[in-house]
C-alpha cells in the first residue's frame, strides 16, 4: 500500500513539473514542435517514468536529467537565435514545394513528400484546387503554408450578395504518369474520355505527366515531370 500511495505522489509530482518544463520551453503545441524539441519532449517524459515506476529510486534519478534536457534545449534555442546556421542544421529550412504556380518536383524528392501528402495538406487548408496556388511552403513544424493566387483570394462572394455553386473536391486523375482510376470513377469518365482531353492540351504521353486533376468546374490541372524518371525511383537517387 505504501508503495502504491508513493507511486501517486511521485505521478503528480513529476506531472506538474512537466508542466513547468515545457512552458519553459516556450511551445504552446505539440504541432509547433520542431524535431529537436520532440526528441527532447519524449526523453523528459521517459525520464520522469523511471522514478515513477520504481520507488526505490530517488526522486533525483528522474529530475536531474529532465532539467539537464530543459537546459540544454533553453540553451540551444538561444544559439539558434544567434546561429541561423546552427538553426537550420537542427530544425531544418522551410521548403517551397509549389512555386509559381507549379510544384517543384525536386524540393517534394528531398522533403519525402508525395503529391498525395501534398493533396492532403491542400484539402487541409481550405484550397483543395491547384489552380488556385501560387506558393505552398512546408514549414518546419511539417505543416504546410499556402498563399493562393491572386484572383483567388480575399473579396468573398456573399460580401457582394453572390451565392455561388459548391466547388467540391477536385479529382486526380494522373499521378506521376499513372492513371488514376478511382479518380475516373469519381467523375465518371473513362480513360478515353481522359486521353482526349489531355490531347487537346497538347499530351501525347501521359507517361510524361507529373499530375493531371480536374476540379467540379471541369477545369484540367496539368503539369509534366520535370525528370524523365518514376518520382517514386527519384527517392532512391
Amino acid at each position: 500500500m505504501d508503495d502504491l500511495w508513493i507511486t501517486f505522489l511521485r505521478t503528480l509530482f513529476f506531472y506538474f513539473a512537466i508542466l513547468v518544463v515545457i512552458r519553459l520551453m516556450g511551445k504552446r503545441e505539440v504541432g509547433q514542435l520542431s524535431p529537436f524539441d520532440l526528441v527532447v519532449s519524449i526523453m523528459i517524459a521517459e525520464a520522469a517514468i523511471v522514478p515513477i515506476e520504481d520507488t526505490q529510486k530517488p526522486i533525483m534519478s528522474g529530475l536531474l536529467p529532465i532539467l539537464t534536457l530543459t537546459a540544454l534545449q533553453m540553451l540551444i534555442s538561444i544559439l539558434c537565435l544567434k546561429l541561423p546556421a546552427l538553426q537550420a542544421l537542427i530544425n531544418g529550412r522551410p521548403t517551397v514545394v509549389i512555386e509559381d504556380g507549379k510544384i517543384n518536383e525536386e524540393n517534394m524528392r528531398h522533403a519525402r513528400y508525395t503529391i498525395y501528402d501534398l493533396m492532403e495538406q491542400l484539402r487541409l487548408q481550405q484550397t483543395p484546387a491547384l489552380n488556385d496556388v501560387e506558393y505552398a511552403i512546408l514549414e518546419m513544424s511539417g505543416k504546410l503554408s499556402v498563399l493562393p493566387k491572386a484572383n483567388s483570394r480575399a473579396l468573398q462572394p456573399s460580401d457582394m450578395g453572390m451565392d455561388l455553386p459548391k466547388e467540391g473536391l477536385p479529382a486526380l486523375l494522373v499521378v506521376d504518369g499513372t492513371i488514376n482510376d478511382q479518380g475516373l470513377q469519381s467523375v465518371g469518365q473513362d480513360k478515353e474520355w481522359l486521353k482526349t482531353r489531355l490531347q487537346k492540351l497538347g499530351v501525347t504521353d501521359i507517361g510524361d505527366l507529373l499530375v493531371a486533376a480536374l476540379d467540379r468546374s471541369g477545369n484540367l490541372f496539368v503539369q509534366h515531370k520535370t525528370h524523365q524518371r518514376n518520382f517514386w525511383e527519384l527517392f532512391q537517387s
